[in-house]
C-alpha cells in the first residue's frame, strides 16, 4: 500500500494533473446525519458524512471544460443515482451532443432510468455497454479475443 501512495507517486500524479489539465471534483454532496450538504473538497476531511454525488460547482466546472471538447467520455455514474443523486444527469443534459460517449452498464442504466438514452442517441452521442473494454482499447492495449481471432485468421460460428 505504501508504494501506491508514496510521496514520489503523489508528485508524479500532481505533475500529470498540471501538465494535462486533468480536472477533479471541487465539491461534493455529502449525506451526514440524514441531511445533504454541499461540501467543498478542502473541507471534506471535516465531515463524517458519506459522499453521495458531485456538487453543483463541479457540474458547472465540468460542463464548461467538456463543452470545449469534440470527444467527451463518461464512464460510471457520478453519484448514487439509484437513491436520487443525479447531478451526473444534470451534467449530461448540459454536454449532450455529438461526440459524447457513455461507457459501461451502470452508466447506461443511469441514463435509461432518467430517460436520456433517446436524447443521447438523437443528438449524435453513443452508449457502449463494455466500458472497461473500450477504455482498455483507448489506452492502446490489445483485446485478447480480437488477438485470438486475428491469430486464427478466421471467425467461424
Amino acid at each position: 500500500m505504501e508504494e501506491k501512495f508514496s510521496p514520489e507517486v503523489f508528485e508524479v500524479a500532481r505533475m500529470l494533473v498540471r501538465k494535462f489539465n486533468v480536472y477533479h471534483p471541487v465539491d461534493f454532496v455529502v449525506l451526514e446525519n440524514g441531511e445533504n450538504k454541499e461540501i467543498p473538497i478542502d473541507e471534506l476531511s471535516k465531515t463524517n458524512g458519506v459522499i453521495m454525488d458531485i456538487g453543483m460547482e463541479t457540474v458547472d466546472l465540468y460542463a464548461e471544460k467538456l463543452q470545449e471538447k469534440a470527444i467527451r467520455i463518461r464512464a460510471g455514474p457520478l453519484g448514487v443515482y439509484e437513491r436520487g443523486y443525479n447531478h451526473g444527469i444534470i451534467l449530461t443534459k448540459r454536454i449532450a451532443g455529438s461526440g459524447l460517449i457513455f461507457l459501461g452498464g451502470d452508466t447506461t442504466a443511469e441514463i435509461v432510468k432518467y430517460g436520456l438514452d433517446r436524447i443521447i442517441i438523437s443528438t449524435g452521442g453513443m452508449m457502449c455497454l463494455s466500458g472497461g473494454a473500450f477504455l482498455h482499447g483507448l489506452a492502446g492495449f490489445s483485446y485478447p479475443s480480437v488477438d485470438l481471432i486475428m491469430k486464427q485468421g478466421e471467425l467461424t460460428f
